[in-house]
């Protein structure tokens, strides 16, 4: 009985608290690090008429600014090859994954949930989309 416990315990899907963004798909809440499901990082770096910009930077930004004394809410249970949870996160009323995909300060990854939300921030060029990718090799 008391094995079947600590394995309940150890086996958390749902984190909840205060959280502090790391990059823009990537937040601690507590002492747990846990990845935005279904979504990919921006670039770190991109350029826009010649000016290399930071936006890794922005996506970081923008998700602390969404974040920001808010008590967030996430579950999932999968995780990626760093054994890092992939999780679906709220602040209050706002569905992180997908406001930073509709920001356009990330993508959406092969799963294509959130392909529309790209597809319009893409269109209004949001967030990364104004930029262009930093070109490799200058």
């Amino acid at each position: 009985m008391i094995l079947l416990i600590l394995a309940c315990q150890a086996r958390a899907d749902d984190w909840v608290g205060p959280a502090e963004a790391v990059d823009g798909t990537t937040l601690i809440i507590g002492k747990n690090r846990l990845r935005l499901a279904q979504i990919e990082p921006v670039d770190v770096l991109c350029e826009r008429h010649y000016n290399v910009m930071p936006c890794g930077d922005f996506a970081r930004q923008t998700l602390a600014r969404l974040i920001k004394d808010k008590q967030v809410t996430c579950s999932g249970a999968s995780a990626d090859w760093h054994r890092v949870p992939r999780v679906n996160c709220r602040a209050g009323a706002v569905d992180l994954n997908r406001q930073m995909v509709l920001d356009g300060w990330a993508k959406a990854d092969q799963s294509n949930r959130y392909r529309a939300e790209q597809d319009l921030a893409m269109s209004r060029r949001d967030g990364f989309w104004m930029y262009d990718p930093y070109p490799s090799g200058k």
